[in-house]
């Protein structure tokens, strides 16, 4: 990953060999203000579907919250993701009494 001062770029080539495919990267933002409500993202696609992966501090835990997203291989593509449509997931299980995704959490 690397940033301007205006985006970060999180690039690379992810081989499917020997059961591969998953790549990461965290970066803290800080807290975001009540009238943010989406992200935004803007990614040149592949033709595979990514999940963006936000992280929540619930009663003094880690909540991750994701929403996958599809590309089009080739193409640039402006993508919003609105907070409510976050699932709170662990391991890949869907938490269902975790409260919806907003800022300030």
């Amino acid at each position: 990953m690397t940033q301007t001062d205006e985006y970060l770029t999180f690039s690379g080539e992810i081989s499917t060999d020997n059961n591969g495919g998953f790549s990461s990267v965290y970066r803290a933002i800080p807290a975001l203000t009540p009238e943010i409500s989406e992200a935004v993202i803007n990614v040149e696609g592949d033709g595979q579907t990514y999940q963006l992966r936000l992280v929540a501090n619930i009663n003094g835990y880690r909540v991750p919250y994701k929403q996958s997203f599809s590309t089009v291989k080739g193409q640039r593509q402006q993508i919003t993701l609105s907070f409510k449509d976050f699932q709170a997931s662990f391991r890949g299980r869907i938490i269902s009494s975790a409260p919806t995704l907003a800022p300030g959490m």
